[in-house]
């Protein structure tokens, strides 16, 4: 009887043990970079920071209603003299859905790129200035209305715009929803105790809507 309850008590601590690793090893994965989304809607969060020639990027992936612009990085704590670049070029924030924006960070020749998750969904605060009364009863969303007559909506073709990485922006256009002009907004922003440089490259569509597709932020003090 001794040795059973020596041999349940021997067992027991290895159980324990083992727990104990598994613990240790689920949070030394989670430090490179956390799967959380961010409570704050419409923003990214987390950490980017630049020590002994290596980053360590800890950034949230982010919920946004349809409609609503996306600020990815004023609430992103970023520590270290370096250029941050965010590709959102994939994500259509008129639609609801998965997408994905990348993070690039630079450093002299250093670069380390990471992707979060944007979750785009249907928003019911947000306001639709469409005037009904303008608009026929038997119309179809699938039509355009030009000069008093109704067209099929159709494809436009795919607009190609080139980032600043190289890459290339692929945005599909209908003769319903089509780019009618592109800009680039730069401007200085204090944040705390440093200030920054930001560039945005921005697309309009003919309904008015705006996306931007690429944000460039660098520190200049």
């Amino acid at each position: 009887m001794k040795l059973q309850n020596q041999y349940n008590i021997n067992k027991a601590a290895r159980i324990v043990f083992l727990l104990l690793f598994a613990c240790v090893v689920v949070s030394g994965c989670k430090k490179k970079n956390s799967v959380d989304y961010n409570k704050y809607e419409s923003k990214g969060s987390g950490s980017i920071s630049y020590d002994n020639n290596d980053f360590e990027i800890m950034l949230k992936n982010i919920f946004s209603g349809t409609g609503k612009e996306i600020d990815y990085l004023s609430d992103v704590d970023i520590k270290g003299d370096c250029t941050v670049t965010v590709d959102s070029s994939g994500v259509d924030t008129t639609k609801p859905g998965s997408y994905i924006a990348v993070y690039t960070v630079s450093k002299g020749n250093l670069t380390e790129s990471e992707q979060i998750e944007v979750i785009i969904e249907d928003d019911e605060n947000v306001q639709d200035d469409t005037d009904e009364t303008a608009v026929p009863d038997n119309f179809k969303s699938e039509e355009v209305i030009s000069d008093g007559v109704r067209y099929p909506e159709e494809s436009a073709g795919t607009a190609k715009i080139t980032l600043s990485n190289g890459g290339v922006a692929q945005i599909e256009c209908t003769t319903k929803r089509y780019i009618v002009s592109t800009r680039t907004d730069n401007y200085d922003e204090q944040r705390g105790n440093h200030r920054y440089n930001i560039s945005r490259l921005i697309i309009t569509f003919n309904t008015g809507e705006e996306r931007v597709l690429e944000t460039i932020q660098k520190n200049i003090d």
